[in-house]
């Protein structure tokens, strides 16, 4: 996966809110996040779901340098 798309999705994340994913980032990119335990889906894996961050995205976040609050 390309470093890059990760760090879009998780800095475009937060942790309450599901949100869909950012352009240039799809779902092999949403799915290994989620395997990585990064992410949530508020359903199954698909275009359409929307996404939050778990506390290790969080933590990821922070690490880039992001805010903890989205």
């Amino acid at each position: 996966m390309a470093y890059s798309r990760l760090r879009i999705l998780i800095m475009s994340l937060g942790p309450r809110a599901f949100k869909n994913l950012p352009d240039g980032v799809g779902l092999k990119t949403a799915i290994q996040a989620k395997n990585e335990g990064l992410v949530e889906a508020d359903g199954e894996f698909s275009a359409v779901s929307k996404y939050r961050l778990t506390a290790a995205g969080i933590t990821k976040k922070s690490l880039y340098g992001g805010s903890k609050r989205n």
